[in-house]
């Protein structure tokens, strides 16, 4: 019980706010994410995590992390009730999980430096580089770019092999859980 316990801590997942879409890509889906999370940005004068950050700009926080280097996201796309997916109740859902977590109350969203003038200046994180427009260290992806791949889609049921039973929705290009 300890153990399944401490699991369910470790992967507690920062979820998306839930909207209507009618088809769209997945690469749109998440794009239309993580901007809805970017929005709730506002102008703080402490680096300190607070309660009042968690009811207003949580989602935010936790993607600016400091010690969160690795995120993983997942789209799960729903149905109305006639299971049509190109409908008006048609929803999609994104949720991710960021390693390390954020959000503790008490604790720095970031570590407050003085900026980076060049690679060598960026530390914390093996492989990190610096961002000279910004003169902030990153790791991993550039802002903008795109993390993964969306390639050419299904066109047969035969190419779904990844999802045990799963189809190819030929309108979308799509693999799905049959």
């Amino acid at each position: 019980m300890g153990k399944q316990s401490q699991t369910t801590a470790a992967v507690k997942p920062k979820v998306a706010r839930r909207y209507q879409t009618s088809g769209k890509e997945p690469a749109i889906i998440m794009k239309e994410a993580t901007a809805l999370w970017w929005a709730e940005a506002t102008p703080s004068k402490s680096n300190i995590f607070s309660v009042a950050d968690k009811a207003t700009k949580s989602n935010f926080t936790q993607m600016i992390w400091g010690k969160s280097t690795k995120v993983g996201c997942s789209i799960k796309q729903t149905c109305n009730e006639d299971n049509r997916l190109h409908s008006p109740f048609y929803v999609d859902y994104v949720v991710c999980l960021f390693k390390e977590s954020g959000n503790k109350v008490g604790e720095p969203i970031y570590d407050i430096g003085n900026g980076c003038n060049s690679d060598n200046d960026c530390t914390a994180f093996s492989n990190s580089r610096c961002d000279r427009s910004t003169s902030l260290c990153e790791l991993g992806n550039k802002i903008g770019e795109d993390v993964y791949e969306t390639g050419l889609g299904c066109s047969s049921d035969s190419e779904c092999t990844q999802i045990p039973n799963s189809k190819c929705n030929t309108d979308r290009k799509l693999c799905v859980a049959a």
